[in-house]
């Protein structure tokens, strides 16, 4: 049965197709590691409950990034295999090995980028409790600079006092609250 199909495939056919599947995912990655982008593409999985984006999480194995990166294992080892044995169904399923073997670890390393970038973003919660000095003194119902510590970065942000008393440089203070940019502080204890 199989003897019948492999005689339709010349040796150049192959290898041309081993090579197009292998420029394809080569040109997908790199367009997409020099132009960046945070999204998927709208994974081909997003209604299989497979998505990842949507939990911070990065692309999904079964994203267009996971298939591309599994195209470029897939076509290298492929072409790689069929030079040497010019053997088809055998460099077939040492192409499935390779393209699962350059798939799985470069979507892990992704997901490991999108997770740290996503765990370096701020919201007002995170200055809630934070402590920290004030660096430009508050006047009477105006604004100033405090430098607070949060998430283990040390930030300067603008600053109201919390009743709008005055507060001198140096003052210790705790954010309260936040409005936009601008921390709500209290004298710390």
């Amino acid at each position: 049965m199989f003897d019948w199909l492999l005689s339709h495939f010349d040796t150049a056919t192959t290898k041309f197709v081993f090579l197009a599947v292998f420029g394809a995912g080569t040109v997908y990655t790199l367009v997409s590691i020099l132009f960046g982008g945070d999204h998927d593409v709208h994974d081909l999985d997003a209604h299989v409950d497979l998505h990842a984006d949507a939990h911070g999480e990065g692309p999904s194995f079964f994203g267009l990034r996971g298939i591309m990166l599994f195209c470029v294992g897939f076509g290298a080892v492929g072409y790689i295999t069929f030079v040497y044995t010019q053997k088809l169904l055998f460099s077939a399923a040492a192409g499935l090995v390779g393209g699962a073997a350059l798939m799985v670890p470069g979507v892990m390393i992704i997901r490991f980028f999108f997770r740290s970038q996503y765990s370096s973003t701020l919201t007002e919660q995170d200055f809630a409790g934070a402590s920290g000095n004030v660096v430009t003194s508050i006047p009477q119902g105006g604004l100033g600079e405090v430098t607070v510590q949060v998430k283990d970065r040390t930030l300067t942000r603008p600053a109201r006092a919390e009743d709008d008393a005055p507060l001198r440089t140096g003052a210790s203070v705790v954010v309260v609250n936040s409005r936009g940019n601008v921390l709500i502080v209290r004298p710390s204890s």
